[in-house]
This record gives C-alpha cells, structure tokens and sequence, in this order.
C-alpha cells in the first residue's frame, strides 16, 4: 500500500487528503476534473432501430428447437 495525496470534495469545497492505495488500484475520480458527459446532449445510437421497429429485443429471437413453458398453478386456492 501506497500514500497517496487525493483531492476529495463537494459543491466546490475541495480538501486534500491522504490516501492509503493498494497497489495496482486506480485512484479515486478528481472533483476537480471536468465532465465530459454530464449536462451534454447524448446521441441514442438504438433510437432510430427502436422507433421504426427494426430493434430486436431478447423476446424477438427465435432458435431451431426452442422451448417453451408455462407456468400452471391451481385454480384452488388456500
């Protein structure tokens, strides 16, 4: 393990503090970073398939020699 100088914080108030790492272990996100995603427009890339109808979904897919079950259960009930 390795001590690690590690800016954490929150809304702007950002403290250093050290950080005991094990090796290998990527450090934790810096507040100070930008976002790159975050309050951005995102492209659906599946929108157009989903929309015209085109999209296969789990439901849709249809294998030789598939099964099939029902789950049956007594009309009495206790």
């Amino acid at each position: 393990m390795s001590q690690q100088d590690v800016r954490l914080g929150f809304d702007g108030k950002l403290e250093s503090k050290k950080m005991e790492l094990s090796a290998g272990e990527p450090p934790p996100f810096d507040p100070a970073q930008k976002f790159r995603i975050l309050g951005t427009r995102v492209p659906r890339l599946d929108g157009p398939a989903k929309t015209t109808g085109e999209a296969r979904f789990a439901i849709d897919v249809r294998l030789p020699g598939m099964l099939y079950g029902r789950i049956l259960r007594s009309p009495a009930r206790l």
